[in-house]
This record gives structure tokens, sequence and C-alpha cells, in this order.
């Protein structure tokens, strides 16, 4: 129900505060599994970790374009979802029983059926090649979710959750540049650029 409702307030969210704003919004959600992580599961970081953390955040903030902004309750609203969204995975990983592949089919398993009912009741008609195209994009995601499962076993939350956001930014950036020749303004490159060295920071000893 997380995944479902997380799309559709993001879907609204583009409509109403364009895409950089509402992906901004999904990636700075990373506080909340970080500081609950922090202060109800007992993760211990260091203090160079913490100054990844804020790197990586400030990073997020920069490249963001507020001139987009229009509603403050999406915003806020996919601020939460995606928070919640992605603790529900450290919550398994302290809480949990079972294998990890059992977990994952059962997630994407009920988000299908979920997603299904929700199609069914608005009368939407099914179309075949959108669905085997959600399929084909299954694979990967469901891909990540196990391995981000396995992260959390050897890595503390705090560190996994904006090492793994910063990460996917940057990859998508390479992807850009190297497929897409997509040029980027001095301040995105100056985003990126710290966003970098975030990671660095992040990926320090923590013992």
């Amino acid at each position: 129900m997380f995944f479902l409702i997380n799309f559709i307030i993001y879907r609204r969210n583009i409509q109403y505060n364009g895409l950089s704003l509402s992906v901004s919004t999904m990636r700075i959600s990373l506080l909340i599994p970080t500081v609950i992580s922090l202060i109800f599961f007992g993760d211990q970081i260091g203090f160079i970790n913490y100054l990844g953390i804020g790197i990586v955040l400030f990073a997020f903030i920069f490249v963001t374009e507020f001139k987009s902004f229009h509603n403050l309750l999406f915003l806020f609203l996919l601020f939460v979802i995606t928070g919640l969204s992605d603790t529900s995975l450290k919550i398994y990983d302290e809480s949990g029983v079972g294998h990890e592949d059992l977990f994952v089919f059962f997630l994407f398993a009920s988000a299908f059926i979920s997603n299904l009912i929700w199609v069914i009741l608005k009368g939407k008609k099914l179309i075949w090649k959108y669905f085997c195209f959600g399929l084909i994009l299954g694979i990967p995601n469901q891909l990540t979710t196990k391995l981000f499962l396995l992260s959390l076993a050897t890595i503390p939350a705090p560190i996994a959750y904006p090492l793994f956001a910063s990460s996917v930014v940057l990859i998508c950036v390479i992807a850009d540049i190297l497929i897409w020749k997509k040029r980027y303004s001095l301040q995105q490159k100056y985003a990126y650029a710290i966003m970098i060295a975030g990671i660095v920071f992040l990926n320090i000893s923590y013992n």
C-alpha cells in the first residue's frame, strides 16, 4: 500500500510542483529512516559520517529548483510517505524473520495486488505493453531491494540510506552525460561535486 500511495502522491507532485522538486523531496526523505535508525535502533556512526550525511543533503537542496514549488501539502506527504516506505526495510532488518527472498516476494506481490485493485476500481483499461514493461522494470527493482536489505546487515542504516540515494543520482548523471549528452549548469556541477565529497565521507570507516 505504501508503494501505491507513494506512486500516486509522486505523480500528483509532478503535476503541482514539477519533476525536479518532486525527485529532490524523495531523496531528502532519507532523513526519516536515518533519524529513526539513530534514535530507535541505536545505530552508531562517526562524526565524519554525520558530516557526509549533511553534505549529501545540502547537495540535494542545492540542486533543487524551488521556483516550481506550488503545493506544500503534496510535497510534505511525498516526503513522509517515501521516508516511511524506506524505513520499512530497516524495520524488517531489525525485527523481521525468515529469508530476505520471501520478504521481497511478499513485498512486490502485495504491491502488485494493491495496484491491480486500484486499476480495477478506477475502471482503467489494462494495456499489456505497459504491463510487460512494468514486469521487466520489476526485475532490477527487486534486486535493488534485496541488495539493500543485505547491505543493512553489514552497514549502519544512517550510512546506507544517504549512500544509496546519492549514488543513484550520480549514476543517472553519468548516464545523462555519456548516453544522452546532457549538459548541466554550473550550479548543478557544483552540487554533484559536493555530493561526491559527501559519498567519500560516508565511506570513511566509522569504527
